[in-house]
C-alpha cells in the first residue's frame, strides 16, 4: 500500500522534482524525468509482484484440494 503511495506521489510530482536542481559546474538536475518514469515503474512491479504471486499461490492451493 505504501508503495502505491509513493507511485501515486511520483506521477503528480515528477515534474516538480525534475526541476529540483544541484549546482555543479552550473545546474545539473538531480534526476531527469525519464529516470523519474523509469523509478516509476520499478516501484508500481515491486508493488504488484507480490500480490500477483500470492493470488497465483492461492489459486494453486485451491487446485490440489
Amino acid at each position: 500500500m505504501i508503495l502505491g503511495f509513493i507511485s501515486l506521489i511520483l506521477t503528480f510530482t515528477q515534474y516538480y522534482i525534475a526541476e529540483i536542481c544541484i549546482p555543479v559546474d552550473g545546474t545539473m538536475p538531480i534526476i531527469t524525468v525519464k529516470g523519474l518514469h523509469q523509478l516509476h515503474i520499478l516501484i508500481f512491479f515491486l508493488a504488484v509482484l507480490p500480490v500477483a504471486y500470492s493470488a497465483i499461490s492461492v489459486s494453486q492451493n485451491s487446485w490440489v484440494e
